[in-house]
């Protein structure tokens, strides 16, 4: 089959380094014959700003002039899609119904990173937080994400676990199974999917987000579409894990992933 990575970064997005060029190269390198491209947009109340100085403003027409510039040469080695990560829609309607209706993307991945006026997860102090009542805000919010429908994949589902995990490895995802079943039933009659985000294998978790438990949540959903992710931010984990992530999809039932072509999926056949 065909290895494919449906989320990753380019110098586009600020706490990237990579030009898309070199992160095309490298994936072939790897072994992969697609890649999406999907830098940061993110519409939130909060403004993630980068040492570099920058922050998540997204420039469509650097993204497209970025895109549309790839050479022949890596073309011929590689399949490339055009995409965007746009994180917290939500807290923002107007402009993210304006990127999505505006650009001729090919797939669109819907993340959540911030809760509305608070910090993105990677960024909080969770020292005398309420953990619970922080992840029911998530669910909340997640909710009202998976309303709007305007994407394609729900990016790295439970992303504060990336965090929460690093300050108390106890807490008990388990209790929110019911909660997090519903959502996924929403998403998957919405015809929408999830990625499998490999990221949590580099991160120390030992476990993709969503975890194995929760992917079978969506697959007894009646889910269907998946991608998987690396979320490189840099050529050294350009494609790492992909093919993890393909086997746990197969261990939890599935028999294809998803790639997109103008927001539309086709599917893959696991062959692994």
């Amino acid at each position: 089959m065909r290895l494919t990575d449906y989320h990753f970064h380019t110098n586009l997005s600020p706490d990237a380094d990579n030009s898309l060029e070199e992160m095309a190269l490298t994936a072939y390198n790897n072994g992969l014959s697609e890649i999406c491209v999907t830098d940061h947009c993110d519409e939130g109340t909060f403004t993630y700003v980068c040492e570099s100085g920058r922050d998540f403003s997204y420039n469509e027409e650097e993204s497209l002039k970025q895109y549309l510039s790839i050479s022949p040469e890596i073309k011929e080695k590689i399949n490339i899609k055009y995409g965007v990560e746009l994180g917290e829609p939500c807290q923002n309607l107007k402009r993210a119904n304006d990127l999505v209706d505006n650009n001729d993307f090919d797939f669109i991945i819907g993340s959540l990173h911030n809760l509305y006026n608070l910090d993105d997860f990677a960024l909080m102090n969770f020292n005398g937080v309420d953990l619970d009542k922080l992840f029911q805000k998530y669910l909340f919010e997640l909710e009202k994400h998976i309303k709007w429908n305007k994407f394609d994949v729900l990016g790295h589902f439970t992303y504060p676990l990336r965090y929460i995990y690093r300050h108390d490895a106890s807490f008990d995802i388990k209790r929110y199974y019911n909660d997090i079943s519903d959502l996924l039933k929403t998403l998957a009659s919405n015809g929408k999917g999830i990625e499998f985000n490999t990221a949590g294998l580099r991160f120390g978790l030992k476990r993709e987000l969503p975890d194995e438990d929760i992917i079978k949540i969506f697959k007894n959903a009646g889910g269907e579409i998946i991608t998987i992710g690396s979320d490189a931010h840099r050529i050294g984990d350009m494609g790492k894990n992909i093919k993890d992530g393909v086997l746990l999809a197969k261990k939890c039932g599935f028999d294809y992933i998803s790639i997109f072509n103008k927001r539309k999926p086709s599917f893959e056949k696991i062959d692994l």
